[in-house]
């Protein structure tokens, strides 16, 4: 979900910015939320699973990640059991964040 922060901080900072890359990127329009792009059924699994942990923070499900973010992988390779067991909890507030309106970054070289 980073995509749209670094946008943000480059629209802030952008003197300090020469080039931002967007790596599987979701771009949202103006008051659009993270968990508005959900399918209902995992927009459910998540908040379950925050409701459940106490702290309002959730891990996204192993079956989630595989098909997802890992689908060219198989499930038990190296690569996909190495980068499960770094995932660590997010917290559900900012996918019920609207996004903020930004400026033109087309001065901003992008990939």
């Amino acid at each position: 979900m980073a995509g749209y922060p670094i946008s943000m901080a480059a629209q802030q900072r952008p003197e300090q910015v020469r080039h931002l890359v967007y790596f599987s990127a979701q771009a949202r329009p103006a008051g659009q939320t993270w968990a508005q792009t959900l399918d209902p059924e995992t927009r459910s699994t998540y908040e379950a699973l925050a409701a459940a942990s106490g702290d309002g923070s959730y891990t996204v499900p192993e079956g989630i990640v595989n098909s997802r973010w890992l689908s060219s992988l198989h499930p038990e390779s190296r690569l996909a059991q190495s980068i499960r067991s770094r995932l660590t909890p997010q917290p559900l507030a900012p996918l019920f964040e609207p996004a903020a309106p930004y400026g033109d970054l087309s001065h901003i070289p992008t990939t």
